[in-house]
């Protein structure tokens, strides 16, 4: 294996302002050919060098840098492109922080359908959930979904944050959909509706399975096994209430782990058994 060396190369774009590149396991000729196709008009190439901008990946962290390459691959529809400067002007990386410009930049990504970049064939569900979860386009919903909720560069207005988050939660945002459940359990903004609350709770569980273990699925695992134990939203089931508080309690969520105990009472052995194998199978369908 070749030994690994930073090299500082200086490369003049055709702005005439050199780009001091700090090379790591990287070939000059590499990243000279990146400049050039973006340069040329490449939007990939010109997202893809506003990503090593950003995170101060083979050169100097510059966020006004990133911001130029992000807006060229922007303007060419780019989706990525879009939804990175819209995050920027949001937090104002780079430029000016601007709401309306964050909104309008989120909104073109939003309206990209780039759901055919995830595989439908030789694919699980759980996979496909996590790949259209990080699209730009769901991204962007959940981020305008938030600006809204917050007032955060716009006027506040729950029904419209509630209406992008929903827009977020169906193309496969696992955050979308938890929120969505626990606004329905609380009744906040929309009529109380435990019913409603389940379904999304489902559903940002089904969506998240592959995070398993992250504080917000675990407590989607939790609210649907006190939903089932309690009957709020769904008809009681203590088998099924096992079933999700074992999930979660097996991901160590201290709630799930008491409220299981307290769910093991009211089982006979059968319906214990009956649990257990339920969590498993359901563990091993979400985890392949």
């Amino acid at each position: 294996m070749r030994r690994l060396h930073l090299v500082i190369i200086y490369i003049i774009t055709l702005s005439c302002s050199p780009i001091a590149i700090v090379m790591a396991d990287t070939s000059n000729d590499d990243i000279k050919k990146l400049l050039t196709d973006a340069e040329r008009g490449d939007a990939r190439t010109q997202y893809k060098i506003g990503m090593y901008y950003s995170e101060g990946m083979y050169v100097e962290q510059d966020d006004a840098l990133a911001v130029k390459w992000f807006r060229k691959a922007a303007e060419q529809g780019y989706a990525e492109a879009q939804y990175s400067l819209g995050r920027a002007y949001r937090n104002g990386a780079g430029v000016e922080k601007n709401g309306s410009e964050a909104l309008k930049w989120f909104m073109k990504s939003a309206d990209i359908d780039d759901s055919g970049t995830c595989p439908k064939e030789e694919i699980t569900t759980t996979a496909r959930n996590l790949c259209l979860g990080a699209l730009p386009k769901t991204q962007a919903e959940y981020a305008i979904s938030q600006m809204y909720s917050h007032g955060d560069g716009v006027p506040e207005d729950r029904g419209l944050a509630i209406q992008w988050l929903g827009k977020a939660a169906n193309d496969g945002s696992s955050e979308a959909a938890y929120l969505l459940g626990a606004i329905y359990r609380s009744g906040d903004g929309v009529p109380k509706n435990d019913a409603e609350a389940v379904a999304w709770y489902r559903k940002a569980a089904e969506q998240g399975a592959s995070s398993a273990g992250t504080t917000l699925i675990t407590s989607a695992q939790y609210n649907l096994g006190t939903a089932y134990y309690s009957g709020s939203g769904v008809a009681k089931d203590y088998v099924l209430a096992y079933m999700w508080l074992d999930l979660a309690a097996a991901q160590g969520n201290q709630d799930a782990i008491a409220q299981r105990t307290l769910v093991e009472k009211s089982l006979t052995s059968d319906e214990l058994a009956e649990g257990k194998r339920l969590s498993r199978e359901w563990m091993q369908q979400h985890t392949q």
